[in-house]
């Protein structure tokens, strides 16, 4: 799990900029990312699917440090 305080991205979502709060692999195997997104003083948190590991061609841009 990548530390929150390492992550200092801002990126674009559907619903406004957000921050990357956390990066993770489910037990299924697919790649999250928990993005905070605020709006009117609220904090919203939202989980995107960046892709699977057990699919080579979704995450081949995905890189593991």
């Amino acid at each position: 799990m990548a530390d929150s305080n390492n992550l200092k991205k801002t990126i674009q979502t559907p619903n406004g900029k957000g921050k990357v709060e956390k990066i993770y692999i489910t037990e299924l195997g697919h790649v999250m990312a928990k993005v905070k997104i605020r709006k009117n003083g609220i904090a919203n948190y939202i989980n995107y699917t960046l892709g699977s590991l057990q699919k080579n061609e979704d995450t081949q841009d995905i890189f593991f440090i």
